[in-house]
């Protein structure tokens, strides 16, 4: 009995290992978006100051910097890493390797986990078992890091817009493009403002800007960065000062949002009539049923009856089929 309960407290400390090893990716996160928004604000925290949960967080980010230096060693992990780099855009402190250091770290956990629950034999399904949760623990991350990625893509496109009125009207007021950029560096959220960084610094060693924001449209693959390289490119070979041009874009980016706007609405009402034309056989089905229940016996009971039921449901599924790719 005594050893069942210590099998118990090594499970429970395997799961407290994922929670931390999940809280820390989710802090990095919530750090990226916010800490340097208010930092020219705040003072720095010390070591003693920080919360138990920021210790434990600051703990396994060390630990995973660590695995992420050893990985880094291997060449196979550094092919691995190249998938990884667009997620860098989520957080500051993490490289890709990193990610692919987390995904080790929860895969070797789902393993252990499941090590602990078949000398308690209270789950067995053999060397299955083992690959099947080790496979689960190294792709479940895979899932949020994708849905993280195109929030931040989301954010950025939308300060993206700003920064460029902001931009626009800072040279308006007779500033260089340079000043323009430590504008932004003051006025937006950390998320753009550390790509923006990266063009000024870009801007200091004399890159030209079209070539800035190829490489960031690039790294944040966003449609409306590459256009404004192909304008930044076009006002160079006319001779057209950054004033017309951004002027020029910030207009073409307004019609493509009232467009967008436009489209974004038909889109709403196109997927509020397919949950329509979803529900509408299953609601029909439903209410002939109460009202005839006598008629429907017959697909339950006789074996002609369910290859009939089942041949109906297969049109169903068909026919959901057929209407995503119309919504499509």
């Amino acid at each position: 009995m005594q050893l069942k309960y210590f099998y118990l407290i090594l499970e429970l400390l395997v799961l407290l290992f994922c929670f931390c090893l999940i809280y820390t990716l989710l802090k990095q996160k919530r750090l990226s978006k916010f800490e340097k928004r208010f930092a020219s604000f705040s003072l720095q925290a010390k070591q003693e100051d920080l919360s138990f949960l920021d210790k434990v967080a600051n703990f396994f980010l060390k630990l995973i910097k660590r695995l992420g230096s050893s990985l880094s060693k291997i060449k196979a992990f550094q092919k691995i890493a190249v998938a990884y780099k667009k997620y860098e855009l989520i957080s500051d402190k993490l490289q890709a390797i990193d990610f692919v250091a987390i995904k080790i770290f929860l895969a070797i956990a789902f393993v252990l986990f499941y090590f602990l629950m078949q000398l308690d034999h209270s789950f067995i399904f053999g060397v299955i078992g083992y690959f099947g949760l080790f496979l689960l623990g190294y792709f479940l991350p895979d899932y949020f890091y994708y849905i993280q990625y195109l929030k931040t893509r989301r954010i950025i496109k939308k300060e993206f817009y700003q920064a460029i009125e902001l931009i626009n009207y800072s040279l308006k007021t007779n500033k260089n493009i340079k000043d323009a950029f430590l504008v932004l560096k003051d006025q937006m959220p950390q998320s753009i403002n550390r790509e923006f960084n990266k063009i000024l610094k870009d801007l200091t060693y004399e890159i030209e800007l079209k070539d800035s924001f190829k490489d960031f449209a690039k790294r944040v693959n966003l449609k409306e960065a590459s256009d404004l390289a192909v304008y930044l490119a076009y006002a160079k070979e006319v001779n057209i000062s950054y004033q017309d041009i951004f002027g020029m874009y910030q207009e073409w980016l307004e019609k493509d949002l009232e467009k967008e706007n436009e489209y974004k609405s038909l889109y709403n009402i196109t997927r509020y009539l397919t949950k329509i034309l979803i529900v509408i056989p299953l609601l029909t089905i439903i209410i002939l049923y109460l009202l005839f229940p006598q008629y429907w016996s017959v697909f339950l009971t006789t074996s002609l009856g369910k290859i009939f039921a089942f041949f109906v449901f297969l049109l169903y599924l068909l026919y959901l089929v057929i209407i995503n790719i119309i919504e499509r």
